[in-house]
């Protein structure tokens, strides 16, 4: 019969449920057997086996980004927690719900020299909400409390990842047809956080600009953005693409403008919304022409100063608050600039020349009006911020833009399909993203509603980009780090409808060769000089 503190490690999982959580991904382990069994016969929440801890995460992550609700992790002890790290820093900064269940070895045999054992309390300590300790000895009684406020904390604004280790020890295995018995717990009923008013100077300003960050928006916040007579600069990953003041295109936009275009368009009042922001140039545009005043609107606790010169900050719910009039009288001329930087880019997109820029403009032009956009980070994003005047309002872009890593972005977009079966996912990913998480498809839970569009160029090509390691000699063998692998064995040990494509005939050709009900993963191959040589050119207006 199960000892008293493992009823208590295997009760874990009804609290879970209690509290709305629907799914766990679990990697293989013995220390794990309690939480594994546990929660893989409790009816109400529904399990994923994903071997490799890294990838586990990041499926994790995505899940946990289409539901909003935490997704419960759980592994082994030792380097296995130490696997999850990239995915929960993502979740850390993107505000993502995880909720991170480590089983440990018990105290005494913490630095004795015992195997597969290393410290694992408060691991993640810089990235994560807060680390609990699950209680193996006195005060057994408290660790569903411990599980409560984890889950409560995970829950809270701003959501993000939170960390409970637990201790176990041997025997840990039920006997054979052993029943686990799961009881109901008394929760505790969380009192919500007044919405505290917020008090802004009331002054008067004439070139008011908004910019929107990566986030989850509410449509009222959506509604009264697009109710504004002021430009809303967004990069593709704020989801804000189709408001009719949205300024999308600043990346050409700003390296077009003369000095004295942009003295005349600096802001007098900035309003920053939300979390990251990928563009480079608007961030050289806003740290050089500093606002007078700028008010900064996130569910952030990170002084997140990227233009530093916040002024004022507010929750993201504050924002519906306030009913100040905003205008910004150079609103027409912002809007001309987007006409004529959306006039350069399909001009120079519509040429004969192939390269991944322009095969990328094809595709994006041909994805279902709706669908989810997961994106890799590197030139894969970038180009995809110069192309989200394209897309539609149904269509919802994902990125991994809390860290900028290229780990994981498979992995991520495995998990939001599973989580998103009525609507078709396309995975947008350069060679180094996808060979770096193949992974990501190893297990038996993958959706059949995700397309794989790749581009090789057998290298990191951004690095020809980047004016600094591209003069060193060094750059092809320690920079771009020349690949010469294709997707094709890849596909066939996942039993991915594989397709490639090299130049623009087979492309067309291929895109409507895609197979219902399948995962496939179109290959479009280029040369990386010829991409470098393009993109170059494209940033330059004649």
């Amino acid at each position: 019969m199960a000892n008293a503190h493992l009823s208590e490690v295997h009760n874990i999982a009804q609290v879970c449920a209690q509290m709305g959580i629907k799914k766990a991904v679990l990697s293989p382990g013995s220390r794990c057997a309690p939480l594994t069994i546990a929660f893989a016969r409790h009816t109400d929440i529904e399990t994923f086996v994903i071997p490799d801890e890294r990838s586990a995460a990041f499926i994790a992550l995505g899940m946990a980004l289409e539901t909003q609700v935490p997704t419960v992790l759980i592994c082994t002890s030792g380097t296995a927690s130490l696997n999850y790290y990239p995915a929960i820093a993502e979740a850390f900064y993107q505000h993502v719900p995880l909720l991170i269940l480590t089983a440990d070895r018990p105290p005494e045999l913490i630095d004795v020299g015992d195997g597969q054992c290393i410290r694992q309390e408060n691991v993640y300590h810089n990235h994560i909400k807060k680390s609990f300790s699950f209680p193996i000895d006195d005060n057994i009684s408290n660790g569903f409390k411990v599980v409560e406020e984890a889950i409560h904390l995970a829950n809270a604004l701003p959501k993000g990842p939170v960390h409970i280790n637990i201790p176990i020890r041997e025997p840990f295995y039920p006997e054979l047809k052993e029943e686990i018995t799961f009881r109901e717990v008394e929760l505790t009923t969380q009192k919500q956080l007044e919405e505290t008013t917020l008090e802004l100077p009331k002054e008067s300003f004439k070139n008011v600009v908004i910019v929107a960050g990566q986030e989850n928006y509410s449509p009222k916040i959506i509604q009264q953005l697009a109710q504004l007579d002021v430009p809303v600069i967004c990069d593709s990953i704020s989801n804000l693409h189709t408001l009719p003041n949205a300024i999308t295109t600043h990346d050409v936009l700003l390296s077009f403008l003369t000095e004295e275009e942009k003295k005349t368009l600096k802001p007098d009042l900035l309003i920053t919304l939300g979390n990251a922001v990928l563009s480079k140039s608007l961030k050289q545009f806003l740290r050089s022409y500093k606002p007078k005043t700028h008010w900064y609107f996130s569910n952030n606790t990170i002084s997140a100063d990227v233009f530093q010169s916040i002024t004022h900050r507010a929750s993201l719910q504050a924002f519906t608050q306030f009913s100040l009039p905003l205008i910004n009288e150079n609103h027409t001329t912002w809007k001309q600039k987007q006409a004529e930087a959306i006039a350069h880019t399909n001009s120079k997109l519509t040429s004969e020349q192939w390269n991944e820029f322009k095969a990328l403009f094809s595709v994006v032009k041909s994805l279902p009006a709706i669908c989810n956009i997961h994106v890799s980070n590197s030139m894969s994003i970038r180009y995809i911020n110069h192309l989200s005047y394209l897309l539609t309002d149904k269509q919802q872009l994902y990125c991994n833009r809390g860290t900028s890593g290229i780990d994981g972005s498979n992995s991520t977009a495995v998990g939001v399909s599973i989580c998103s079966t009525e609507i078709q996912n396309i995975l947008i990913t350069g060679d180094l993203s996808f060979f770096y998480d193949r992974n990501a498809f190893w297990h038996k839970h993958l959706p059949n509603n995700l397309n794989i569009v790749m581009m090789n160029n057998h290298g990191g090509g951004i690095f020809r980009m980047i004016d600094g390691p591209a003069r060193q000699p060094e750059h092809v063998e320690y920079f771009e780090t020349p690949q010469m692998l294709n997707a094709k064995n890849t596909a066939a040990d996942f039993g991915f409808n594989y397709l490639t494509a090299s130049c623009f005939e087979e492309l067309n050709k291929e895109l409507n060769n895609f197979k219902p009900n399948s995962i496939n993963l179109l290959e479009v191959t280029t040369n990386t000089e010829t991409n470098t040589a393009f993109y170059k050119a494209f940033r330059v207006n004649s």
